[in-house]
């Protein structure tokens, strides 16, 4: 898990499978970021996430309470790997 105390760039937020955003990556299709957002989208409106911000980590919402799940790091990683 990564420690967002670290580094004040970092931050988390809990999105819906489609928040409104247009993904993009770096040539090597690695690095994962905010390309463009929908001005109506959750992620625009949440006004925490903007254009050129990166993915660094996934945690899955479980389904059954009291589980836990396992966070992915995302950093550096492939777009379908992501996506």
């Amino acid at each position: 898990r990564i420690d967002v105390s670290l580094d004040d760039r970092l931050y988390r937020i809990r999105l819906s499978r489609a928040p409104g955003i247009e993904w993009g990556t770096d040539l090597s299709f690695s690095f994962v970021y905010v390309r463009d957002m929908e001005p109506t989208g959750q992620a625009s409106l949440s006004g925490m996430v903007n254009k050129g911000d990166q993915l660094c980590e996934l945690i899955p919402v479980t389904t059954k309470p009291g589980d836990v799940a396992k966070p992915v790091n995302l950093l550096g990683a492939s777009f379908d790997f992501v996506m």
